[in-house]
């Protein structure tokens, strides 16, 4: 189901889709049928970087989850099975516990981790 906002590819501005874009993206993800009257256009405008966004890919949410959460995802999983094994062989701990423990952990460490990224962006943005 694609998303409301979506990124553009360009400068990873979060943009928000028109009631129209979302609707037809629903659609297209559904695989439902439908008509409509007129042309979609091939290319939208980011109003952030002034370039051209593919409007077909843009309705099918290729562009829905911000690409440092793509990057970040395996470090995630990685978090959660660290913490499990910590929790469950180190602390000596009930599965449930060390697997909820793990669980909150790992998704802990990915945001701090995407929080430095982000950062870190901004930094090497402003010095340029």
């Amino acid at each position: 189901m694609p998303a409301e906002t979506f990124y553009c590819p360009h400068c990873k501005r979060q943009l928000t889709k028109s009631a129209q874009s979302y609707v037809l993206g629903e659609m297209i993800s559904s695989k439902s049928s439908f008509i409509g009257f007129g042309d979609i256009p091939p290319v939208i405008i980011c109003p952030g970087c002034r370039k051209g966004i593919d409007n077909m890919k843009m309705l099918k949410g290729e562009y829905d989850v911000h690409p440092d959460y793509k990057n970040l995802l395996p470090y995630s999983g990685l978090g959660i099975v660290a913490a499990f094994l910590l929790f469950k062989l180190v602390f000596h701990w009930d599965w449930i516990p060390a697997v909820l423990a793990g669980m909150a952990a790992g998704f802990f460490i990915e945001s701090l981790l995407h929080s430095a990224v982000q950062s870190l962006r901004r930094k090497i943005a402003i010095k340029k």
